[in-house]
């Protein structure tokens, strides 16, 4: 049992922004892995070539200018949208209308709910400067709302950080996580900082919320940081809700039983980051399919495969890879190795899901999954279909997403 809280621990406090080394370095003339590869950074899709005996990224070809909601604003783009005359289902999921919908869905949801009774405190490190930590903090009310009806009057603690705060962030996670500090070797953020950086931030038991703040020149020098900052607080507010709400679970607060899923657990937390952040991004669905693409190239990465090989297996529409795909998610409750794969791939599901279902849908999924702990159960019962069916009916929408990066 311990071993299980201690795994428990870890998994709801993993790092909430990675950043793929894959796009990091990405620019016209450095060193890249292979030939034939593609990468998508700062708007453009650059392919890797051989120049004399090296292999470098080209030059680039700038992606088509998107709006807000997800698709290219050229003539010949728009005139190939077809219009929305009916609800989405799993019949036409669109590959512009499905994800729209789904962060409308949202957004309207939380517009409708009372201001919950929120009690947060926020402590401030001594470095923080002028660092813009408002950014980690966007979407605080906004998320609280949408989780309103199945968590009533939630009381958190958010602790914002810089990489030259690591004793004064250890002793903070010391005093207000008490006996839930049973690992620390990987829950300590001095030792975080050590392994990834200022890249990091999550969820801790009881009610703890860290993030390490850039500088505001580094998150402006790339889409995905930017994305990520705004999208921090939704989405480990989200775990602090599947944790700690008691109207959800009557489990204990440190029960591996809690745990969905790892594909819904770590993709619905990106999809409702995404979903609040992405009102107020201008190009959001350029971070958004640059942030995808780059969680799915780490699954070539840890294979030592070529980059881009996941991609494509999506993109030929078999149902029986995306089976095992998000069965691999499933069985792999507490320590979610494929977490990058969790991430986009369970954001892409949840999509789908919030597009179809609406966000009652998911709260109903997660009350029928407090009720029996049983993940299949819960998401047969709730929707009619079991998962396996799921999964084949999101293949197509999944290869029409991945035909974008």
């Amino acid at each position: 049992m311990l071993k299980k809280l201690v795994a428990l621990i870890a998994i709801v406090s993993l790092t909430l922004i990675p950043i793929s080394p894959v796009n990091a370095a990405v620019k016209a003339g450095t060193a890249c892995p292979k030939a034939g590869n593609t990468a998508i950074a700062s708007g453009k899709t650059f392919t890797c070539i051989q120049s004399g005996k090296k292999l470098v990224w080209d030059k680039g070809k700038e992606n088509n200018p998107s709006n807000s909601n997800g698709l290219s604003t050229s003539s010949t783009a728009q005139n190939s949208i077809p219009a929305l005359t009916k609800p989405i289902s799993f019949e036409n999921l669109d590959p512009y209308w499905t994800s729209v919908t789904a962060y409308q869905n949202v957004r309207n949801f939380a517009q409708e709910q009372a201001k919950p009774n929120l009690i947060s405190q926020i402590y401030l490190s001594p470095n923080l400067g002028n660092r813009p930590y408002e950014s980690y903090l966007y979407g605080l009310e906004e998320i609280a709302k949408l989780w309103g009806p199945i968590f009533k009057s939630p009381n958190i603690n958010i602790i914002l950080f810089t990489e030259l705060d690591s004793d004064w962030i250890d002793q903070k996670q010391k005093d207000l996580m008490g006996k839930y500090l049973r690992n620390p070797s990987s829950q300590l953020q001095s030792n975080r900082l050590k392994e990834s950086g200022c890249n990091i931030g999550g969820f801790y038991l009881p009610n703890l919320i860290v993030f390490c703040v850039k500088d505001d020149k580094q998150i402006s020098s790339r889409e995905n940081l930017k994305l990520a900052a705004y999208s921090a607080f939704p989405h480990e507010y989200t775990h602090f809700v599947g944790m700690t709400s008691p109207e959800i679970n009557n489990l204990g607060i440190d029960s591996i039983g809690r745990l969905s899923a790892c594909w819904f657990w770590e993709g619905s937390a990106t999809f409702y980051g995404y979903a609040i952040a992405g009102k107020s991004l201008d190009k959001f669905d350029q971070y958004r399919l640059s942030s995808l693409h780059d969680f799915l190239y780490t699954y070539d990465q840890r294979r030592n495969q070529q980059l881009g090989t996941l991609i494509k297996k999506l993109q030929e529409n078999n149902p029986e890879t995306v089976i095992d795909l998000f069965r691999e998610l499933e069985n792999d409750v507490g320590s979610c190795k494929e977490i990058h794969n969790a991430y986009a791939l369970g954001e892409m599901a949840t999509e789908t899901l919030v597009a179809i279902y609406g966000q009652t849908g998911i709260n109903n999924l997660i009350l029928e999954f407090g009720k029996s702990n049983n993940w299949p159960e819960a998401f047969q019962k709730t929707f009619g279909l079991s998962l396996t069916d799921f999964y084949i009916k999101i293949t197509p929408y999944l290869a029409s997403q991945a035909k974008l990066f």
